[in-house]
């Protein structure tokens, strides 16, 4: 009976979630806006067990608070020596805001 329960509360609030976050993807309430941080760190990931390369990320600063992009493998070079990121940013039917588009400059 326990079981049955916990089964059907991971299950529900995985198809919840998922659900959640089509729907904020799915139907933006604003424009895309585009906006251009400057680049304040990068660095690249471990690529890990399988992975065939070692991922490149840049460090930016939004609002005051400090985000990681990762970008593709073919990128690395232009990571290594760009200034600044250009995002294309909307805002999501329930309001969080979504990147729908990212480039190194």
């Amino acid at each position: 009976m326990i079981s049955i329960l916990f089964s059907g509360l991971v299950i529900g609030g995985g198809i919840s979630y998922t659900s959640f976050l089509f729907v904020n993807k799915s139907f933006p309430t604003t424009p895309v806006k585009s906006f251009t941080y400057s680049i304040q760190n990068t660095g690249e990931l471990a690529k890990g067990r399988y992975g065939r390369c070692n991922s490149p990320y840049v460090v930016i600063s939004i609002h005051g608070i400090k985000k990681q992009l990762v970008f593709p493998c073919d990128e690395r070079n232009e990571s290594q020596n760009a200034k600044k990121v250009v995002l294309d940013i909307y805002e999501g039917f329930l309001g969080f805001p979504f990147i729908s588009r990212k480039e190194l400059k």
